[in-house]
């Protein structure tokens, strides 16, 4: 049995593949282009609410991932199975066999996101918050309170022993680091702008965003 039978027995995904099966080819053609981890809201041109938009994407990310592992005909026969229908026959299940072979640009950004995520620790997540010390004044006895920003790094594998790292910043200290970040992405920006059309992937981006068209 495979993990396409397992997901199966969850209702949340029966669900989003239900709605993914049930769009029209334009639509799916549109959510293709899309971030599948984040595709933001439906194009307004598109006859489709933004909770069938987010969970078609949600069933499509998922059903990619199982046909790079068991292979696009394999996942679209199990799945004509499950929800009783034709393979061969059926026009929807014949067309999400076409979604599922991944496109030139599928398959750069696959790519592109392994390259991203190889060699060092990759930070996953984010979160900050702000504390106050105390101090005395010398000489007063005067108490006044500091502002320090603690910030919690998560990442994909252990840092020195932790999967979390936690630091505090002063408020100069926090908008160094601002500038600092900001400073290189303008010359990568500035970089990719120089380099020929086609040569640089952005998965960050969807298609239609890409450096060679933009």
């Amino acid at each position: 049995m495979s993990q396409l039978y397992d997901l199966w027995r969850i209702a949340s995904f029966r669900r989003a593949v239900g709605a993914l099966v049930n769009l029209d080819e334009a639509t799916v053609s549109e959510l293709r282009q899309r971030s599948m981890a984040d595709p933001g809201p439906p194009p307004s041109g598109l006859q489709v609410d933004e909770a069938t938009w987010n969970q078609a994407a949600a069933a499509l990310s998922t059903l990619y991932d199982l046909a790079g592992g068991l292979g696009v005909r394999a996942v679209v026969t199990e799945l004509g199975e499950l929800l009783g229908r034709d393979p061969q026959s059926d026009p929807q299940m014949k067309q999400l066999l076409t979604w599922l072979r991944p496109s030139r640009h599928d398959s750069e950004t696959q790519s592109a996101l392994r390259a991203q995520v190889s060699f060092l620790p990759v930070v996953t997540s984010a979160s900050a918050t702000v504390d106050f010390r105390t101090t005395e004044v010398a000489n007063e006895g005067d108490l006044k309170l500091v502002p320090v920003l603690i910030v919690r790094l998560n990442f994909d594998e252990p840092v020195a022993g932790s999967e979390a790292i936690v630091v505090q910043l002063s408020p100069g200290g926090l908008n160094e680091v601002i500038q600092t970040l900001q400073g290189a992405v303008k010359q990568a920006d500035d970089l990719i702008a120089q380099l020929p059309g086609g040569l640089v992937v952005r998965p960050d981006l969807p298609r239609g965003e890409q450096p060679d068209e933009a």
